[in-house]
């Protein structure tokens, strides 16, 4: 017997370049990249998920 082929759907993917401009002086981080990543999860998570995920 011969398996199912599987076949994954097409997968588009967008580029994208922020600007961050700050209105007032802030002490960040060394290390921003962490603090970023958590801050975009954040509001991805909120738009995506209407209740607590």
């Amino acid at each position: 017997m011969a398996e199912p082929k599987l076949t994954l759907p097409a997968l588009h993917v967008l580029r994208i370049r922020v600007t961050l401009r700050l209105a007032a002086p802030v002490r960040l981080p060394s290390f921003k990249g962490a603090l970023f990543c958590s801050g975009l999860g954040y509001a991805l998570q909120r738009i995506a998920c209407p209740q607590q995920c």
